[in-house]
């Protein structure tokens, strides 16, 4: 039986892997694939293997391709979100122009701004937990793409009702799954590091919850 590294490979065709053995993210070799094959077959392999393709994940060729493709991602949510909103499919925002402008420029401008901020603060919070397991082997970059290829199945908001809640939950499973295959570590620390940021929420809420039960107040 071979490698889970070898397994990985062998799942892709042989102009797909690079002479490092590694297998090239379709997204970041738009000059083979293109733009929008390029974004759709990272999407997929993400989503539908993404063992294989965490597994095999290039680590060092920086952040900037990542942090687009997951703002593109994000983009593509919250512009059918609207869409879905506007046409009535799903209750939310209205029609009106004045809220449609201020939505335009939130989405242009201010809710890139934000995402990444929040990505970031994301990213170092989740590097530190693996850190402090000893389970970060692969360096930030590893986690970054992780949590950026992770997002994929957000596309399914394209579903209206159920496909923000699958695809949420989908891709808390494969952003999971990118960090142990990416890191090279094991399902364990991986959980742990995911549970350290509840842990200080975990105790204030138990702190509240007894206070309130000793005043005599009602808790909920």
């Amino acid at each position: 039986m071979g490698s889970p590294h070898q397994e990985a490979r062998d799942e892709v065709q042989p102009e797909e892997v690079t002479e490092d053995g590694e297998i090239e993210v379709p997204w970041e070799r738009l000059d083979i694939y293109g733009f929008f094959p390029g974004i759709w077959e990272t999407i997929k392999r993400a989503m539908l293997r993404p063992a294989a393709f965490f597994q095999a994940m290039p680590v060092g060729s920086g952040q900037i391709k990542p942090l687009i493709f997951y703002l593109l991602v994000a983009e593509f949510q919250i512009v059918l979100q609207m869409l879905w909103d506007m046409t009535g499919v799903t209750s939310g925002m209205t029609g009106e122009g004045e809220a449609m402008g201020i939505s335009a420029v939130m989405l242009l401008v201010g809710y890139p701004i934000i995402l990444t901020m929040l990505l970031y603060v994301m990213a170092v919070l989740v590097h530190a937990c693996l850190n402090m397991v000893g389970g970060a082997t692969r360096g930030f970059e590893g986690t970054f793409r992780a949590l950026t290829y992770g997002s994929a199945p957000m596309v399914l908001t394209l579903v209206p009702f159920v496909g923000p809640l699958v695809g949420a939950i989908w891709s808390l499973v494969v952003t999971f799954l990118g960090y142990k295959y990416i890191h090279r570590t094991t399902t364990a620390k991986v959980i742990l590091a995911m549970l350290l940021p509840l842990i200080p929420f975990i105790l204030l809420l138990a702190i509240v919850m007894s206070m309130a039960q000793r005043s005599g107040a009602p808790v909920f």
